[in-house]
C-alpha cells in the first residue's frame, strides 16, 4: 500500500486560493464532489464530522501541514485529497504558522488498518523538510505526484533490506481513543 495509490490526478488540487479553515475545507470537500470521489449529499455530513474534530484539537500538525481527517458512513471508498495555498491559511496549527500543504483522508467508518498506516506514512514522507517545499511549490500534479512516490516508505512486508519502520500511537484520552 502507497499514498500514491490515493492520490490520483483529480484528488490533488495545486495553488487554491486561501481562505477562512472551514471555508477552504467545504471548497476542498466540494472539489472532491465535482471529480465524482464524495457525493454531494454526503459532503455536508462530511464536512461536519470534519469541523467536530477540528474543534477537539487541531491537524494542522506544523510546519506548513494540515491532515483533516476522519472515518465516516458518509464515503464507501476510501479519499485522501491534496491540496496546496502557496499564501497559507490561518488553520490553527499547532507551531502557530499558516498551512500551506494539505492532505485530507477521508475513510469508511469500518477501515481501521489501511487509515492507520496511511495517516502515518503521509506523517512521516511530510517530515521531510525538502519533500514539503517540494510538494508546496509544485507547478503540476505530474510533479506532486512524482515527489509523493519517490519519497513514500515502502512497507516492511515488501521491504528488501533489514530495516524496519514501526509507528506508536499514544493516546492518553480514553474517549478520543475510540474516535
Amino acid at each position: 500500500m502507497y499514498i500514491i495509490d490515493y492520490l490520483k490526478n483529480d484528488t490533488i488540487f495545486l495553488k487554491l486560493e486561501k481562505d477562512k479553515k472551514n471555508k477552504f475545507l467545504e471548497k476542498l470537500l466540494m472539489n472532491g464532489v465535482k471529480k465524482g470521489l464524495i457525493k454531494k449529499e454526503s459532503a455536508k455530513p462530511i464536512l461536519n464530522e470534519l469541523i467536530k474534530r477540528e474543534k477537539e484539537m487541531s491537524t494542522g500538525i506544523g510546519n506548513c501541514i494540515a491532515i483533516p481527517h476522519c472515518k465516516t458512513e458518509h464515503i464507501e471508498k476510501a479519499v485522501i485529497l491534496a491540496a496546496t495555498i502557496p499564501e497559507g491559511i490561518n488553520y490553527n496549527a499547532l507551531d502557530g504558522k499558516p498551512v500551506k500543504l494539505i492532505f485530507m483522508f477521508l475513510f469508511p467508518k469500518n477501515e481501521n488498518t489501511q487509515y492507520l498506516q496511511l495517516l502515518a506514512k503521509v506523517s512521516r514522507l511530510l517530515k521531510d523538510e525538502n519533500v514539503r517545499k517540494q510538494l508546496i511549490s509544485s507547478e503540476n500534479i505530474d510533479k506532486f505526484r512524482k515527489i509523493v512516490a519517490e519519497n513514500d516508505i515502502v512497507p516492511i512486508e515488501e521491504e528488501k533490506q533489514k530495516g524496519h519502520y514501526i509507528f506508536i500511537l499514544s493516546i492518553s484520552d480514553t474517549k478520543k481513543e475510540s474516535d
